[in-house]
């Protein structure tokens, strides 16, 4: 009997035991965010979204500047070939060298370049923006998978005490069955309770095991560590919070904060930017460039640098290009453009209807979590009472085993409850917290 009594205890108290063991330095919620967002594979493809993004942008602004150019040829000619200097075809070989310069601007284009540069702004902000919500994202799904692994804690703390409250009873049913108190049925009874209780701490130590995996896999760590999780030292919510915010300034608040609504706003300015731009094409373009240019021919009887010097030359001019018929490419762009437009308007107003929805849910979910929380909490303490009262009737025999486990379960039950409207009200809080911008932390 002391055997199996103290092998109980060592698998009720050994995985906590073995996790100190392994690891003394816990994970709080702020390491598990930070690392996330400094690691996370997806996060990192946004961000070489925005690079590429800032490049496209800074390619669009050098655009607006004139361009300037250089060249330089040498070449040697053999057989027959065309005499630079007296024009006639002859048998002959000669070397030929020459260089210039150019530089070209659009005078007038529509503003098709700035057009395209204020596109090309607005898209590098709509990415800095979609950067921005994965991170939140990611950092709600920290949360979440963190509050998670600290609830199945609890739970397992549940079980071990409900392990503890059937190992005494079984001791004390076998005690009371030696002396001819209670009956083999009262003995079986607790065994079987027991039994119970014990794969209740198995499958609680199961799915905590499979809570810290996620977050392991979550934060891209390596699945055998063993992470253990620092708990807060102060757990309890405040219970009359859903009171303090109105739909109104919550949503005000999480509009101008997250880059939920912003995102698409941007991408809605880059449309319009796009739709100025097809619109561009339609009209003329002017443009002028000027230009320096020289040669030197070995068949020539000057020198190198006074060939250079004769035959130097200099020109500029104007360029119009005035768009006549380009197979209505221009139009179906256009069109094209402003359907693109609409899609982005109506992705805008999917935003905010969405955000709005949202915050909606969130509010009434926190209301519903704290009543839900404090419901819990009366009813536990009430059953605890209950508990206590029916253990003393059991100890002296005016209840059969059988009654006073049906009140140790509801007992257990009403604990696993309040754990779970715990830690539900906590995430409903701090979702909250995070439409109004507060940073989400302990």
């Amino acid at each position: 009997m002391k055997k199996t009594i103290l092998l109980l205890w060592t698998s009720c108290f050994g995985l906590g035991f073995a996790q100190s063991q392994a690891q003394s330095q816990a994970w709080s919620l702020e390491n598990c965010i930070s690392y996330a967002l400094e690691n996370n594979l997806t996060i990192k493809q946004y961000k070489l979204n925005v690079d590429l993004a800032s490049i496209d942008l800074a390619q669009s602004k050098n655009a607006l500047l004139p361009s300037f150019n250089a060249s330089a040829s040498n070449s040697k000619n053999y057989g027959l070939s065309v005499n630079p200097v007296t024009s006639s075809s002859e048998f002959q070989s000669f070397s030929s060298f020459s260089t210039g310069i150019n530089s070209q601007v659009t005078i007038f284009g529509a503003g098709q370049k700035v057009y395209n540069y204020q596109a090309q702004t607005f898209d590098l902000a709509a990415e800095v923006a979609s950067l921005a919500k994965i991170k939140n994202d990611i950092t709600l799904t920290v949360i979440n998978y963190y509050l998670n692994v600290l609830y199945n804690q609890d739970l397992i703390l549940v079980a071990q005490e409900q392990l503890k409250i059937s190992l005494q009873q079984f001791e004390r049913a076998n005690k009371n069955f030696e002396v001819g108190n209670s009956t083999q049925g009262d003995l079986l009874e607790s065994k079987a309770q027991l039994a119970r209780d014990q794969l209740n701490l198995t499958n609680a130590e199961n799915q905590l095991a499979i809570a810290r995996l996620n977050l392991l896999q979550l934060l891209d760590r390596d699945p055998a560590e063993v992470m253990l999780i620092e708990k807060p030292a102060n757990l309890i919510p405040a219970l009359d919070k859903s009171e303090q915010y109105q739909f109104s300034s919550v949503y005000q608040a999480a509009a101008e904060k997250l880059p939920d609504v912003k995102l698409f706003d941007f991408r809605f300015q880059s449309a319009a930017k796009n739709v100025a731009i097809s619109k561009a094409v339609l009209f003329p373009s002017l443009s002028f460039g000027a230009g320096l240019n020289s040669n030197y021919v070995s068949l020539a009887q000057e020198t190198f640098k006074g060939q250079l010097q004769n035959n130097f030359g200099q020109y500029w001019g104007f360029s119009l290009n005035v768009p006549i018929f380009n197979s209505r490419n221009a139009n179906a762009n256009l069109k094209r453009a402003k359907i693109n437009l609409a899609n982005a308007n109506i992705n805008t107003q999917t935003a905010r209807l969405n955000l709005s929805k949202s915050i909606a849910q969130a509010l009434t979910d926190l209301k519903a979590a704290e009543k839900k929380y404090e419901s819990t909490v009366n009813s536990n303490i009430a059953l605890k009472e209950s508990f206590k009262y029916n253990q003393q009737k059991f100890e002296v025999g005016l209840i059969n085993a059988v009654d006073f486990i049906i009140s140790k379960n509801n007992l257990a039950k009403s604990e696993a409850d309040r754990v779970q409207a715990l830690y539900e009200l906590i995430l409903r809080q701090k979702l909250v917290d995070f439409y109004l911008g507060i940073p989400l932390s302990f």
